[in-house]
């Protein structure tokens, strides 16, 4: 994404293991898979450093797991909203993902999200 300039991108473990079980999985065809590229599982294995970042759960786990029980929400935003809190990070998620509780969550904690449409990520070269 242009906007994030030379950021290298970070996921959490939970949102790792669903980008491979989507690769993976070619029998479904959900917007990630049917937009993948050849070599696109083999990538997302192994990324290298200069291109995504895949984060240890271990520091986050308990946490996320305490916000997901006080926050009613999924452990998947749970987790990605305690790593951008803890770092005062951006949460970078598609509309169609996004929940409105959250801006509320990281309010006042120096994180922030940004939320993309589809038009946001349709501009490849």
């Amino acid at each position: 994404m242009p906007a994030w300039g030379a950021e290298v991108p970070a996921i959490t473990w939970l949102a790792h293991a669903r980008l491979l079980r989507a690769l993976l999985n070619s029998s479904t065809a959900g917007s990630l898979s049917k937009a993948a590229f050849e070599g696109a599982l083999d990538a997302a294995l192994s990324p290298p450093a200069n291109v995504l970042r895949v984060l240890d759960p271990r520091p986050y786990t308990a946490d996320a797991a305490r916000l997901s029980v006080a926050q009613r929400i999924p452990l998947m935003p749970a987790e990605m909203l305690v790593v951008a809190i803890r770092n005062g990070a951006w949460v970078n998620v598609h509309l169609k993902n996004f929940a409105d509780s959250w801006g509320r969550i990281v309010e006042d904690t120096g994180a922030a999200i940004r939320v993309y449409g589809p038009s946001d990520l349709d501009s490849r070269p």
